[in-house]
């Protein structure tokens, strides 16, 4: 931390996450780079071992399992969205195969205990149904409404029962997904606020921002009074 000496020279699939944030700020090429070293992991063993030795060129002692992670596929999700390039969705079809070939059991999908030998355990993560078949199907989806941009929306307008208003717009403004995969409307955030003044200007600048005419501005001629909503 103090030196910028590497301490621990491997890569683990958990840093399978980390082109997705690298193009959420634009950083494709480094994205795309580092996308492609993890699908070299996939190509020769199938999956990604939990830590593989960058010194050694071998997978780390111990961490020859792959419990249906899903931060390789939720990078190719973004990957794909920002460049629409088949490539990236031919990756994720590889991982869907292998994972449907080599992981399914009568019961479900099951961890892969070594990559290696694709031996498997009697077990299944509770995150491979939350977030790795998520953004399995995610990826080959061209028209969700999560990816909605949230340039329209509507606007609620509600007492805080203390005298003043909460003002937010849950279905604008787009998604941001958790560390889960849990879809959340950037929108509501507005909802949260325990105390929030609402001035005419304040509604306009909301409205202002989306291209829906939804919003009646007549509604609200005094401020005081419980103001509906469209």
């Amino acid at each position: 931390m103090f030196t910028g000496m590497p301490t621990q020279p491997s890569v683990s699939t958990l840093d399978a996450f980390w082109p997705s944030l690298q193009v959420l700020i634009g950083d494709i090429k480094p994205a795309a780079k580092t996308l492609s070293n993890f699908y070299s992991l996939i190509s020769h063993f199938g999956f990604t071992p939990e830590l593989f030795s960058l010194l050694t060129g071998k997978i780390n002692q111990g961490s020859e399992i792959y419990p249906l992670r899903p931060e390789f596929v939720e990078s190719l999700v973004y990957m794909y969205r920002a460049t629409g390039d088949q490539m990236w969705r031919n990756m994720g079809k590889q991982v869907l195969d292998a994972i449907e070939i080599s992981t399914r059991t009568p019961c479900g999908y099951a961890t892969v205990s070594n990559v290696v030998t694709h031996q498997l355990e009697d077990k299944m993560e509770s995150f491979f149904l939350s977030e790795t078949t998520k953004y399995l199907y995610l990826l080959f989806s061209d028209d969700h409404w999560l990816f909605d941009k949230g340039v329209t929306g509507d606007i609620s307008v509600t007492p805080d029962g203390e005298g003043d208003f909460m003002v937010c717009s849950p279905n604008s403004f787009g998604y941001t997904f958790t560390t889960e995969a849990h879809p959340f409307p950037a929108g509501v955030l507005g909802c949260c606020f325990k105390r929030q003044e609402v001035e005419e200007n304040l509604l306009d600048k909301i409205f202002n921002t989306t291209a829906s005419n939804q919003f009646d501005k007549t509604i609200f001629s005094d401020r005081k009074r419980t103001w509906e909503y469209h």
